[in-house]
């Protein structure tokens, strides 16, 4: 008989599934790679606390998550608090863009005045 791929294991937590049942947070279930609001797709084996957490999240906001808060599923409780530390992050990164800009925009601008008075 063929093991299934995750042999037993969270594909997002790698902590061991049990069969599912409605109150543990390790319980089996099956989740959408894709979130069906965002178009569906294949599903993967999931512990029911990151399926929850995860709720409709695309696939890169979600592994920026876990890539970036070790031992989520201890930490956060809803996933409108995960979306919420996305956000966060999604606007710092905003910022962070905007502040170079203007800081290449004031270096051109600098250089442009010092040709100017160089000709």
């Amino acid at each position: 008989m063929k093991r299934p791929r995750h042999q037993g294991y969270c594909c997002y937590c790698k902590r061991q599934l049990t069969p599912a049942e409605p109150e543990r947070s390790t319980s089996l279930t099956r989740d959408h790679v894709n979130a069906v609001c965002l178009g569906g797709g294949r599903w993967v084996p999931c512990c029911r606390k990151c399926n929850m957490l995860k709720g409709d999240l695309g696939t890169a906001d979600w592994f920026w998550f876990i890539d970036t808060h070790p031992r989520w599923w201890k930490r956060f409780d809803t996933n409108e608090q995960v979306k919420r530390v996305v956000r966060e992050f999604r606007f710092a990164q905003a910022m962070a863009r905007k502040a170079q800009l203007e800081r290449e925009e004031a270096i051109a601008e600098a250089r442009a005045r010092r040709a100017g008075r160089a000709a």
